[in-house]
C-alpha cells in the first residue's frame, strides 16, 4: 500500500531506473483505454504517494532528489506523468490536490533540467532528452512564469545539438543514434 520509493535492498543503478517510471506506463495504457475505476484509483494513489511523500522520505536530501529529479529520470517520467495528468483530468474525478501536486511536480521537472544544462555535453543522451523534455513541458505549460524562457532557451539548444552533436557522417556524438533520435520528435 505504501512504497518506499528508496529501498535499502535496491542497488543504485536499479533506484535510478525506478524512478524512471516505465513499470507504471501500463497501469497509465490500461486505464485511458478502460477507464476503468481501479486503474483511475491506482493511478491516483501512486502519484499522490510520488508528489507528497517521496519528499518526506528520510533519504530525500541525500540521495532521493537526485534521482527523482536528475535529466534522464525526468525525461523518462515526463510522458508517463503527463499521460496520466491528462487522463486523469479527462475523467474528471481527480482530487484538486493531486492535480496540483502534479503541476508543482512537473515545475520542478523543467525547473530541474533548466538547472542541470551547464553540466550537460551537447551531444550526449541527457542533453538531448532533457532538452525536448524541457521544450514539451514549456509548451504544455505556457502558464508558467518560464515557459517563453524554456522554450527560447531549448530551441538554441536544440540548433547546437543539429550543429554540434553529429559526426560528419550522422553519426550522434555518442554514436548512439537512439540519444540523437529526440530531436526529430520535438
Amino acid at each position: 500500500k505504501k512504497i518506499d520509493w528508496s529501498p535499502p535492498s535496491l542497488p543504485g543503478d536499479c533506484l535510478a531506473g525506478f524512478h524512471y517510471f516505465y513499470w507504471f506506463k501500463p497501469a497509465v495504457d490500461v486505464f485511458i483505454q478502460t477507464g476503468e475505476k481501479r486503474y483511475r484509483d491506482f493511478l491516483i494513489d501512486i502519484l499522490t504517494q510520488y508528489c507528497f511523500e517521496l519528499p518526506r522520505h528520510p533519504r530525500w536530501n541525500s540521495e532521493l532528489k537526485a534521482k527523482a529529479f536528475n535529466g534522464l529520470a525526468v525525461a523518462a517520467k515526463w510522458p508517463v506523468f503527463l499521460s496520466a495528468y491528462l487522463a486523469l483530468i479527462q475523467s474528471g474525478e481527480v482530487p484538486a490536490r493531486l492535480i496540483e501536486g502534479l503541476l508543482k511536480m512537473f515545475l520542478g521537472f523543467a525547473r530541474a533540467l533548466d538547472n542541470q544544462w551547464p553540466r550537460f555535453i551537447p551531444s550526449n543522451n541527457a542533453f538531448c532528452v532533457g532538452t525536448c523534455t524541457l521544450l514539451h513541458i514549456a509548451r504544455a505549460f505556457p502558464e508558467f512564469r518560464e515557459s517563453g524562457p524554456w522554450d527560447r532557451k531549448a530551441i538554441g539548444f536544440m540548433a547546437k545539438l543539429a550543429r554540434t552533436g553529429f559526426y560528419a557522417d550522422g553519426g550522434n556524438r555518442e554514436r548512439v543514434w537512439g540519444y540523437g533520435s529526440c530531436i526529430c520528435k520535438a
